[in-house]
């Protein structure tokens, strides 16, 4: 083989190299990268009133509050969602913190809003003048995709704090009257003299407990103290 043959088998070897690579590439312009996928908007919340009011509740213990707040639930998504499940935290400046998780079922349409009264009870480990409440929910599409919800933060105030309970007194004693003696008037002008709840143990009159001993020798002393 001369030369000449040489360079002609170089060349076409080029070639074929040449046509190979570019069959493999993509023919038209470079294609464009994929978009990222989209998040979920999910939910927004409001709340009022602001601040919200926690009032102490006379029908439970010392330390319980009630908290009522109107919800507003903005879908962001374009989808119907539901509210499932609500959360609150509080957390007071006494240094005490409580929550209370309740179940929903608020449905929300799409792009829609919708409102909700949220009433929740907080067991207060002290009174406090103020704290912060915070709103977490639980939210998914008819799908059961669960979605993110705004959570929200506000001051909540203490209102109507009870004082401190005075501690109760209780007097009483047993084996307490027998007629024709003077301890049952000298204890009983012991209860005179001490504020509290009078209670007794049995045996309130001797020897017999009929109703005559009871008529003659507790009624006037310890009998007073009936009320």
């Amino acid at each position: 083989m001369n030369a000449r043959e040489i360079l002609i088998v170089v060349v076409l070897a080029g070639a074929a190299i040449l046509a190979a690579a570019l069959a493999g590439c993509p023919k038209g312009p470079a294609s464009a990268p994929a978009s990222p996928s989209t998040i979920d908007p999910g939910v927004a919340v409001t709340v009022r009133p602001v601040p919200l009011v926690a009032v102490h509740d006379a029908s439970g213990s010392s330390s319980r509050y009630r908290v009522t707040a109107e919800l507003s639930f903005k879908e962001l998504g374009g989808q119907p969602v539901r509210i499932t499940k609500l959360r609150v935290d509080v957390v007071a400046s006494t240094g005490w913190s409580t929550a209370s998780t309740q179940d929903a079922d608020l449905s929300v349409a799409a792009s829609g809003v919708a409102s909700h009264a949220l009433t929740t009870m907080i067991d207060a480990a002290g009174p406090a003048d103020s704290g912060r409440w915070r709103l977490t929910a639980t939210a998914a599409r008819p799908d059961g995709q669960l979605i993110p919800v705004t959570p929200i933060e506000l001051e909540v105030r203490f209102t109507g704090a009870p004082a401190p309970a005075a501690d109760e007194v209780f007097v009483g004693a047993g084996d307490i009257a027998r007629c024709g003696v003077g301890n049952p008037e000298a204890t009983a002008r012991l209860l005179d003299m001490i504020p509290g709840t009078v209670f007794t143990l049995g045996d309130n009159v001797q020897d017999q407990g009929t109703a005559d001993e009871y008529a003659r020798c507790f009624e006037p002393t310890w009998g007073r103290h009936r009320s």
